[in-house]
């Protein structure tokens, strides 16, 4: 598998997968393991956050998540929690209808 290079330069690369998607959930039979609280998975997005606001790809890695359609569904990515990657891109699908609307307005 290849690997884009710009994921090479990312300040996440070779930290622990838990810091961006939270504690392993397979540890019973279910799959579904311990749930991180909402105080946990606050403190942990604010640690993954400072990677992000010190990495030099991350217009590159939003762009990667975008392009991943309906977008990355779980996980801290691009500077952004899944919450705020859907808000990011409904606001850009509305910026974009306004913008095609008022061309064939225009």
């Amino acid at each position: 598998m290849r690997i884009a290079s710009w994921r090479l330069r990312a300040a996440c690369r070779g930290q622990p997968l838990e810091l961006f998607y939270g504690p392993p959930r397979d540890d019973d039979d279910t799959g579904r393991g311990p749930r991180e609280t909402p105080s946990q998975k606050a403190k942990r997005e604010a640690r993954a956050k400072r990677f992000c606001d010190q990495c030099e790809v991350l217009d590159e890695c939003l762009t990667a998540q975008l392009a991943l359609g309906r977008g990355q569904q779980y996980g801290y990515a691009a500077g952004m929690n899944e919450d705020e990657r859907v808000a990011y891109r409904r606001r850009m699908m509305r910026t974009a209808k306004r913008r095609a609307e008022a061309r064939e307005g225009a």
